[in-house]
């Protein structure tokens, strides 16, 4: 004679599926180290805003500007986000002071890419703008969720909170964007 087969018709343990994003986001941001993500089509489009201009001198000079970015992002990258934005030995690491500019900031580079007030608030809407930075005086703008940093602008000169003791560049001499160089 064989074995019998065991049908039941009910779940042994009951499945519970729903994940409470918050508990994961906050795991994320305090566990893993931080993600940072050019995805954003306008990463790299330079835009001018009230005195705010991150248009470059020459390819030569954005070339120069991503190595110093990304020698950043490397050091950054292994690090969690908690221990960047709270633990006090990042000091270009912070929420924007002046939220309000770097929103104008972002819905310019998105109109500059053809997306409209609707597309910013599906994108953006709501959340908060930090900074991050570290040795150079470059500076990336953009939102974080859990250990995710989406970036949305690029300061290549510490442009934003404009510093003259740290810029000293000309901006007459600045009109250079990668990405028209590249589209054209």
């Amino acid at each position: 004679m064989g074995k019998k087969i065991k049908n039941t018709i009910s779940p042994s343990k009951k499945v519970n599926n729903i994940i409470d994003l918050e508990k994961l986001d906050s795991h994320l941001y305090n566990n893993c180290n931080i993600v940072i993500d050019f995805s954003f089509e306008g990463d790299f489009v330079s835009c001018k805003q009230g005195e705010f201009s991150n248009y470059l001198q020459s390819e030569k000079e954005f070339i120069q500007k991503f190595r110093d970015m990304m020698a950043d992002v490397q050091k950054l990258s292994q690090k969690t986000p908690n221990k960047i934005f709270n633990g006090g030995e990042y000091k270009h690491c912070h929420k924007t002071k002046n939220e309000k500019f770097a929103i104008d900031i972002i819905k310019n580079i998105f109109g500059k890419i053809g997306k409209g007030d609707s597309n910013f608030e599906q994108e953006i809407g709501g959340e908060s703008i930090y900074q991050i930075g570290l040795q150079s005086e470059i500076r990336l703008f953009g939102v974080i969720k859990g250990n995710l940093f989406r970036v949305y602008f690029i300061d290549h000169y510490h442009d934003f909170e404009y510093n003259q003791t740290k810029n000293e560049r000309n901006k007459k001499n600045c009109k250079f964007c990668i990405i028209n160089s590249i589209l054209k």
